[in-house]
């Protein structure tokens, strides 16, 4: 039987090394985090991470010996499935959100398909955020040498800059510009020296709003790696079965390069704007804005990549929808989830 209120889940990702595992045992230590199960994916035979983290957790579940992203995502459903059973069955105690520790070398697409393309795991999860580590003293070079890294970046809500104390002014401001670059829809925090405060990463509550600001950043056209971010705006409502097929066409032409798609439309005939979500070739369930900021009108999709050319997407989304399509060069979108108003 399918719960009322499916859990959170959440992903933390992060290259090797970037303090993942330092992160979420910060995190679980705090009150508000009770009820968190935790499922760690390692690489190699014998797994330490998953040791470090029981210390403050006890519902924690290894997948070693594979990457999530190619090997293990079979593994990661049952799993999930035995949660969900060992809850319902009462031999598990309340579970009130999952978060999975993707190993340093996993990409998130991957994972996220499996989560949103089983109709089981649907039943019982809701993805809520994916948040990437960053080392902040070798985060550039890592970007840049790393294609892995980067994809990590690209797919993140949340993004946390890791060791900044350790690091130069100049080296995180730097870091900062590139992490902007790559993924311009993502919150961007350091944590202080006493930790980072869980609410600041995630959601309370069953039902989500979306909150849509549109802010000055640097143009993301293109980066290292070929990994690169870009904006098309428009300000008439368009029809959504028009908007779909545009989005269908994206998907099956450019899916394999397509890391992040996310963006809020006016539609025709609806109140709220719709939000769309993507990952390569899977398209999220769309959401309504439950909440809509004042004098905020009109609608804008980022594009996070690997050699997208984008010139090519103006035009044809102008095509499809009938209304005039601009790529907004220097502003980028951003979508938090943010508590409802009962």
């Amino acid at each position: 039987m399918s719960p009322a209120v499916p859990t959170p889940l959440s992903v933390i990702t992060g290259f090797l090394g970037s303090g993942k595992t330092t992160l979420l045992q910060g995190i679980l230590r705090r009150p508000e985090m009770a009820g968190t199960a935790v499922i760690i994916n390692e690489i190699g035979a014998v797994g330490l991470d998953h040791m470090l983290v029981r210390e403050v957790a006890t519902d924690v579940f290894l997948l070693d010996s594979g990457c999530l992203c190619c090997a293990l995502r079979d593994d990661l459903v049952e799993t999930l499935r035995d949660l969900a059973a060992g809850h319902a069955a009462g031999t598990l105690p309340l579970i009130t959100r999952v978060i999975l520790e993707t190993s340093g070398l996993a990409s998130p697409g991957p994972i996220l398909r499996t989560l949103l393309m089983n109709s089981q795991l649907r039943a019982h999860y809701a993805p809520e955020r994916v948040i990437t580590t960053v080392d902040g003293v070798v985060g550039c070079d890592q970007l840049a040498a790393f294609i892995e890294s980067a994809e990590q970046v690209a797919a993140a809500d949340v993004i946390i800059i890791t060791k900044s104390d350790l690091a130069d002014v100049a080296v995180i401001k730097e870091l900062r510009r590139t992490l902007s670059m790559l993924n311009p829809g993502a919150a961007v925090l350091t944590p202080s020296s006493a930790g980072l405060d869980p609410t600041l990463l995630f959601s309370s509550g069953a039902r989500f709003a979306w909150r849509l600001s549109v802010g000055e950043r640097e143009d993301a056209s293109g980066h290292t790696s070929g990994i690169g971010a870009f904006t098309l705006g428009f300000d008439q409502p368009v029809e959504w079965d028009d908007l779909l097929g545009w989005l269908d066409w994206l998907l099956a032409a450019h899916g394999p390069a397509l890391l992040r798609l996310k963006g809020a439309i006016e539609i025709v005939d609806r109140d709220r704007p719709v939000v769309v979500q993507a990952v390569h070739h899977l398209l999220f369930p769309p959401e309504e804005l439950l909440r809509v900021r004042a004098g905020r009108r009109g609608s804008f999709l980022v594009l996070v990549g690997r050699d997208l050319p984008p010139g090519a997407f103006a035009g044809s989304l102008q095509q499809a929808v009938g209304v005039p399509v601009r790529q907004i060069v220097g502003r980028g979108l951003r979508l938090t989830r943010m508590r409802a108003t009962p």
